[in-house]
């Protein structure tokens, strides 16, 4: 019985990793930035309508 994995190169599955990485990278740097209350995010979040009091500062 073969898995979905087996027929995928090498090459395919990195590319892949790399990817996913990529994207929780992007994920985490917005979180960090909205956790430590950097001037850009807290404009962003009342750009987006929600009050400068729920701005983490």
């Amino acid at each position: 019985m073969e898995t979905a994995t087996s027929n995928r190169s090498k090459g395919v599955l990195w590319t892949s990793y790399i990817l996913q990485g990529a994207v929780i990278l992007m994920f985490a740097m917005g979180a960090i930035n909205n956790l430590v209350g950097t001037e850009m995010a807290v404009q962003g979040a009342i750009g987006m309508g929600y009050p400068e009091s729920l701005c983490f500062i």
